[in-house]
């Protein structure tokens, strides 16, 4: 068998990505994890991805949000910017769900 050139990697994934990568040569019929991730060589050569530009937004942050932002990042091991996108989607859709 010839060896095959690759190189050790860890990515922090969700846990829907990483079923996704682990379970790509099943899922697809190739023999290998390998030769099913070689499979994806020309298709990365041929994506393009729009540039999305951030925007700065200065805003007052109540010292007890930038508090609970702060513990939760540190907590679950994410950015304060995640937790408050995250907090403000939910409190958006229970918002929604109230006015149904």
């Amino acid at each position: 068998m010839e060896k095959r050139e690759r190189r050790s990697v860890t990515m922090r994934l969700l846990p829907a990505d990483k079923e996704l990568i682990q379970d790509l040569a099943r899922d697809l019929g190739y023999p290998d994890r390998y030769l099913a991730l070689l499979a994806l060589v020309p298709i990365v050569r041929k994506l393009t991805f729009e540039k999305e530009e951030r925007k700065p937004f200065k805003f007052g942050l109540p010292a007890e949000l930038e508090e609970a932002l702060r513990e939760k990042a540190e907590e679950q091991d994410v950015s304060q910017v995640q937790v408050l996108l995250a907090a403000a989607r939910k409190l958006r859709e229970q918002t929604a769900k109230k006015r149904r």
